[in-house]
């Protein structure tokens, strides 16, 4: 048995590295000896992989190339089922991976915070936004190389459940000081929600628990499941879009500090710092300030922030992660839709951001997530029996691949009150949504 292959065409570029990277190398674990002389191709005993036009032997594995790998350019592109399926494999990876197409996307498609919707994706017009097909065409060409060269040993991508959470509020009303707990009063009263204005009253005197600080009961699941969560805090300035607790607040830092003694933390950057990479920077300083000398050994490595996810999912090519490699972030959990669920970049195992526009690898980790609660309930508009019945062939189909299942959650919606939020959401049932969806992904 041996792992190593060799690959050849006749001119090779940075694009047919990278996707040989990913697909070769990271996932299936071979080591890749590139050639263009087909002199060595044809007399090399060991597996091989023709990407060319034709074949050059009798004993090869061929694969007939396209165009795409091999240029240097960002072309826009309107794909159809034709069109996608004169493609080669390798270039429909890149594709996905890559997000070529929100490169080229026309603004107007945007929605209302500047995002890249799904309804305008490729996998969304060709009918695969819910499968893996990254990781599904991988582990065919897995099989059929197996057929070819029995002795070739490939490794097999092993499922992981990854919890995550976005901490926008860590309370819905304690810890927000008198003057926005004054507007807020008033705000409901005038607004008519008895309900909200007398729990609003209950919780600030403290005769009543804040309902969206839900840490112990996350405790309490992540115990009976055996569950090592990510969270992500917010902690830019007070504006429209952000309406987080005072980052100085001394009860939010403990509340972080404690988190961050048990579980890996991350920084949520705020809505505002996807235009500005000094706000960028001070929140990542603000979220290690909180943590320094405060984690236990087992995650040292997190004192100094290297993980994010967007605030309102705000993910802008190239900017965006330019943005976090420049503030020292080397993994990004922002992979994912809003306005619906599956797989964006259609993979489900982590893979390494390609910059397009420069035409290089790099060494951004992103992670893909599969579904977010908000998207299921407000977006999509499913009760909590639908959403169990939509998320899971999604986690089958994870599971199916080895793929990693990373679910997004918030604290405030596992309130499992009959009480409107802010945005006017009510999350009754949803506890039982989140429990059932802990017991389908294990």
């Amino acid at each position: 048995m041996n792992n190593r292959i060799v690959f050849f065409s006749k001119t090779f570029s940075n694009r047919l590295h990278y996707v040989i990277q990913l697909v070769l190398t990271d996932t299936l674990g071979l080591d890749v000896f590139f050639t263009s002389d087909p002199t060595i191709f044809i007399n090399t005993t060991l597996p091989k992989i023709n990407y060319n036009n034709e074949p050059i032997s009798d004993v090869e594995f061929f694969i007939k190339s396209s165009h795409l790998l091999f240029e240097k350019k960002i072309e826009k592109q309107a794909f159809d089922a034709n069109s996608w399926d004169s493609l080669d494999g390798l270039a429909k990876i890149f594709i996905l991976v890559t997000r070529y197409e929100e490169y080229t996307a026309d603004p107007s498609v945007l929605d209302a915070h500047g995002r890249f919707p799904a309804k305008a994706s490729l996998n969304f017009e060709l009918n695969f936004l819910r499968q893996p097909v990254v990781n599904q065409w991988i582990m065919n060409l897995k099989k059929e190389l197996n057929e070819k060269y029995p002795s070739l040993e490939m490794t097999t991508p092993q499922y992981l459940f990854q919890p995550t959470y976005d901490i926008d509020q860590a309370w819905a009303f304690k810890n927000k000081g008198w003057l926005r707990n004054f507007g807020g009063f008033f705000k409901a009263l005038l607004s008519l929600k008895w309900n909200e204005t007398v729990e609003r009253f209950l919780v600030v005197i403290s005769y009543k628990n804040d309902p969206e600080h839900t840490f112990e009961y996350l405790e309490k699941l992540h115990k009976t499941h055996n569950l090592n969560p990510i969270f992500f805090w917010l902690l830019g300035d007070y504006s429209t879009y952000d309406k987080n607790i005072d980052w100085q607040n001394k009860n939010f830092q403990r509340l972080i500090r404690k988190i961050a003694a048990q579980y890996r933390v991350g920084i949520h950057p705020s809505y505002q710092s996807n235009s500005d990479f000094g706000a960028l920077k001070n929140e990542i300083h603000r979220l290690e300030t909180i943590v320094k000398d405060n984690a236990p050994p087992q995650y040292l490595g997190f004192k100094t922030t290297k993980i994010s996810r967007q605030h309102y999912l705000k993910l802008t090519f190239p900017e965006t992660y330019r943005n976090l490699i420049a503030a020292g972030i080397s993994e990004d959990y922002t992979m994912g839709y809003a306005d619906d669920i599956g797989f964006r970049a259609g993979i489900a195992t982590p893979y390494f951001w390609y910059d397009l526009e420069q035409e290089q690898a790099t060494n951004l980790k992103i992670h893909p997530f599969a579904f977010m609660e908000v998207t299921i309930k407000d977006y999509l508009r499913l009760s909590p029996e639908e959403a169990l019945v939509q998320v899971r062939p999604l986690i089958e189909a994870t599971k199916e691949v080895g793929g990693t299942l990373i679910t997004l959650w918030h604290n405030s919606t596992l309130t499992d009150s009959k009480a409107t939020d802010e945005t006017g959401s009510n999350w009754a049932g949803w506890r039982r949504v989140y429990e059932s969806i802990l017991e389908l992904a294990k």
